[in-house]
């Protein structure tokens, strides 16, 4: 596998874009780069994944310079994560960077991660940054990659849990 450039494919369209076309399954990036991942529309679900569910791994996936615009549930990796309770779902050792903007539940590297069941299972994302400028078009709540608009941000995050409305979201 090579470098990949998604500048032909502008604009483009989100691997999974609803909770009935969605991405399930191992994504390894093997450490290349994907440039020219270009993006805007009023849609929800949007980044490179739009919708991802089950006990999905995304993992070694570098975007740069990326120009992401949508609606709800928007990022650059993954607009909308939703695990299935496992706990395998994983989100690991990747990278984000370029302009990403959205309405609530925005983030560079996700939009929104949470589990699919009523008894919190802690989502997994390790070892990832991102250094991008992340603008919400209505205030949200600040949660791990969600900002307000105007904002850049420099994450690097390790080993927290965070228990924030009754869900968990382990970083390391």
């Amino acid at each position: 596998m090579a470098d990949v450039d998604l500048s032909g494919y502008s604009p483009w369209t989100p691997i999974g874009t609803s909770s009935v076309d969605y991405f399930s399954g191992n994504f390894n990036g093997n450490g290349h780069s994907i440039t020219g991942l270009f993006i805007n529309t009023t849609s929800d679900y949007q980044g490179l994944f739009g919708y991802v569910s089950g006990s999905s791994k995304l993992k070694s996936i570098t975007i740069l310079n990326c120009s992401v615009t949508g609606g709800q549930y928007t990022a650059g990796l993954a607009g909308y994560f939703i695990q299935d309770g496992s706990g395998n779902a994983t989100i690991s050792d990747c990278f984000v960077s370029g302009n990403i903007t959205g309405k609530i539940m925005t983030g560079g590297l996700v939009g929104w991660i949470c589990p699919n069941t009523a008894v919190p299972v802690p989502s997994k994302v390790l070892r990832c940054r991102v250094d991008a400028n992340v603008g919400v078009i209505s205030p949200t709540t600040v949660l791990y990659l969600h900002w307000r608009f105007g904002r850049t941000i420099r994450v690097i995050m390790d080993s927290i849990i965070l228990l924030f409305d009754r869900r968990y979201y382990q970083y390391e």
